[in-house]
């Protein structure tokens, strides 16, 4: 049967050419190679390498050839060009993810790099938030396969579920006779084969990606290449997701900065509103009383009794205190306007300047100042002196009555901080922590004014 044959027979239709030009070949060059698919007698097609040889034999020339099969070598040379295609891939895809920001630019970028190693019709992904798998992309862009897409799935359902669930990978070559495929749209859209990959931060599913084929396809022979992609998906998503919240933060706090700067501005037109307010229309009255009032004690003073000379007296010293309370007002007013320029300060010379200016010299024999030295912040000295001297002359005054009394000035850590607190503390008259609160707002005061006299601002 054999010796009825012609060589050219024992190779497939599309081989044929091939194989006479190879034959050609070794009749004219003396020796010639070929790959081709040998078939055998039952039908069978083997890729076998070929040699052909020309030789004399009898006086005749004749072809001497000889195939061995190469099945195993095609093959293992098949799966190093895919490994190294994989292999590139998932450089591609670290580079492309990398070079994204936005969540939506990195699904993108992952879609594209995943589908082409593996060769699939569509690629979906899905992130999972609660037990719902919401999708967020689908492709690649150049796919000619298209099919309604679920856009939720539940977590436990269908293979994408079902890897959810179970945070591993899940495959199947027939989904047509597979029952964990609960979604007819794949089935009615011919898919055929499909693969569902989870991706995990911190163990935790974050989401799933989903590789469909309309052929028949095992998707597990590309699972080192899926799984190892999958832990570049969840770092790459879970970036990109903090880098919308921070973002999305940081717009909040944008948002909220010109806010409180309207407010400011707001605030600032409504004190110098105030400020002029008290200038002209607060002063011009007490002027007036107090003009009038010492009119009537200079002139009438020998016509009042007693009591009507006391009533005087109050309101003349009543009027005074309203002055003292205006420019008190106006100071506090023109403190918040101030602008801030801040340098380093020796707070400690600071102090010790203040309470020299401010104790008098009965004040200086009773009470002693204790000042760490050296003391230094950044601030605005003009600022830092009103406020210190505030309170310095605050502990002046309600330590003057306290046998042994001093002020104290220093510093101290905040736990577990770089940062440090500044204070100024005696052993004066105190108040009452219950009304602690109270202790900074304007007009609150903590003692009676015939005790310890003020306004209440400062």
């Amino acid at each position: 049967e054999i010796s009825q044959m012609s060589p050219i027979d024992f190779f497939p239709q599309d081989e044929k050419n091939y194989i006479y030009q190879q034959i050609l070949k070794v009749f004219e060059t003396g020796q010639a190679d070929a790959e081709a698919h040998f078939t055998s007698k039952n039908g069978k097609s083997v890729l076998h390498y070929f040699t052909g040889k020309k030789l004399s034999f009898q006086g005749k020339i004749c072809l001497v050839g000889m195939g061995i099969d190469i099945t195993q070598i095609d093959e293992a040379e098949k799966e190093v060009r895919k490994r190294n295609s994989e292999i590139e891939a998932l450089h591609e895809l670290s580079k492309e993810v990398s070079a994204s920001i936005s969540l939506k630019d990195r699904i993108h970028a992952i879609i594209e790099k995943i589908s082409k190693p593996v060769e699939s019709d569509i690629t979906l992904l899905f992130l999972k938030e609660n037990e719902r798998l919401n999708l967020h992309g689908s492709g690649p862009d150049n796919t000619k396969y298209k099919h309604e897409i679920t856009n939720v799935h539940k977590v436990g359902e269908c293979l994408c579920g079902i890897a959810a669930e179970v945070g591993k990978p899940v495959y199947s070559t027939n989904i047509l006779t597979d029952f964990r495929c609960t979604f007819e749209e794949c089935k009615k859209a011919g898919l055929r084969s499909f693969a569902s990959i989870p991706f995990l931060d911190e163990g935790k599913v974050i989401g799933v990606i989903g590789i469909g084929s309309v052929a028949e396809k095992d998707f597990s022979n590309s699972s080192g290449f899926l799984e190892t992609a999958a832990k570049e998906i969840a770092l790459a998503l879970k970036n990109a997701q903090l880098f919308e919240e921070i973002s999305e933060l940081n717009n909040h706090l944008e948002k909220r900065v010109e806010d409180r700067t309207l407010q400011l501005e707001l605030a600032n037109k409504e004190i110098e509103s105030f400020s002029y307010s008290v200038s002209h229309d607060l002063r011009a009255p007490i002027r007036a009383i107090e003009g009038w009032s010492e009119a009537l004690s200079e002139e009438y003073s020998e016509k009042f009794d007693d009591n009507g000379k006391k009533y005087l007296t109050r309101i003349r010293s009543e009027t005074e205190r309203m002055s003292k309370l205006i420019e008190d007002l106006l100071r506090l007013a023109k403190i918040t306007r101030t602008e801030i320029h801040p340098t380093e300060v020796n707070l400690s010379e600071l102090v010790t300047n203040i309470f020299s200016r401010n104790a008098n010299l009965e004040s200086k024999e009773k009470i002693s100042l204790r000042a760490k030295t050296n003391v230094k912040a950044k601030g605005d000295i003009r600022l830092l002196e009103v406020a210190l001297t505030n309170l310095i002359e605050n502990s002046i005054k309600f330590s003057s009555k306290t046998p042994n009394a001093y002020i104290e000035f220093g510093e101290t850590d905040i736990f577990h901080s770089d940062k440090k607190v500044f204070y100024i503390r005696d052993n004066g008259a105190g108040f009452d922590m219950n009304y602690a609160e109270k202790l900074f707002s304007p007009f609150q005061r903590m003692h009676k004014a015939t005790d310890f006299p003020g306004t209440g601002i400062g």
